[in-house]
């Protein structure tokens, strides 16, 4: 499922973000409250849970966490990196929950919490340390990976800086002029990062010549519009979120996503798509564990969404930039 990084990352580093967060039980999150309305900041505490765990890693690793950083936008998980310096994920994922141990039982023995309390704690700990460690991506930055690329090596920028001056609400465009670099080096330096991107699908037949060359047409006509994207993370975090909705329908309803995009992009209304099938709100809920009307509200939200025209049909079929 997608979890959705990208959003606790950005509400981290300062933006505050309009897009709501599902998760289901198999190893993601939990909840976030979706104010439609004011569109509030995800808890602090999630969020520099991950990058400590980033840190964390990094020094476990010896690795800077720049680089680290770095390396899971590119499609890496941690585990691929351990392995990569020749370290054991496990040894990894112990000294995570080696630390989440310490604080329950502080807390424990303070009488703070209980027995069951303790037990349920240790087992979401196991998951979220086991999901940080193995998931790709786990920032949800891969979509755009080749423009930051290209504006890491434009503006001799770590990737890790980029992102926290874009979640600012500052355009790759105004950080290149600030920096007094001509806003075209990284155009094309970005170009270049897709097409070694392109290069590495195609040579993995993950991509055909056809594809490729939509791909690098399209994002060659939107490049202008993308780099002076002052919201352009804001954005990504909406389509990944407007996708796990998606993912979520379609899963509840055993049927492919793309049938459900195809009739949403057509005009139809979500929340008439889940009227019409007959689904187990009540097991659904549970599976994802939240409550049923929060359910609902995410269907509604999303098909005010779409009304806005707030969602591109190319990057619904295919993902990509």
């Amino acid at each position: 499922m997608i979890r959705n990084a990208l959003l606790l990352l950005l509400s981290l580093l300062g933006l505050l973000l309009a897009v709501p967060k599902l998760t289901a039980q198999d190893g993601g999150h939990e909840t976030a409250a979706y104010d439609s309305e004011s569109y509030v900041q995800e808890e602090d505490e999630e969020l520099e849970w991950m990058l400590e765990q980033l840190f964390l890693a990094s020094e476990q690793l010896y690795v800077d966490e720049a680089t680290l950083f770095s390396a899971l936008a590119h499609g890496l998980s941690i585990a691929d990196v351990a392995l990569a310096e020749d370290a054991l994920p496990l040894d990894l994922l112990d000294t995570a929950v080696s630390l989440e141990e310490s604080e329950i039982l502080d807390l424990l023995l303070e009488g703070e919490i209980s027995k069951e309390e303790a037990a349920e704690w240790r087992e979401f700990a196991l998951e979220e340390a086991t999901w940080m460690l193995f998931e790709e991506d786990p920032f949800g930055l891969h979509d755009i990976v080749f423009l930051l690329d290209g504006a890491s090596w434009a503006l001799d920028l770590e990737m890790i800086e980029l992102v926290a001056w874009m979640s600012d609400g500052v355009s790759l465009h105004a950080i290149a002029l600030e920096m007094e670099t001509d806003p075209q080096d990284l155009a094309e330096l970005a170009m270049e990062a897709l097409a070694d991107e392109i290069d590495t699908l195609l040579l993995l037949d993950e991509l055909d010549e056809e594809e490729a060359e939509e791909w690098m047409a399209w994002t060659e006509e939107m490049l202008p519009e993308l780099l002076k994207d002052a919201a352009l993370l804001a954005s990504l975090a909406e389509e990944a979120w407007a996708e796990e909705v998606i993912a979520m329908v379609a899963e509840a309803m055993d049927v492919e996503e793309d049938q459900i995009w195809e009739q949403v992009m057509e005009g139809a209304s979500l929340t008439d798509i889940v009227a019409a099938a007959e689904i187990d709100w009540t097991a659904l809920a549970e599976d994802w564990d939240v409550e049923v009307e929060d359910l609902h509200a995410e269907i509604a939200d999303l098909d005010v969404w779409l009304s806005e025209d707030s969602y591109d049909e190319e990057e619904a079929t295919d993902g990509e930039f």
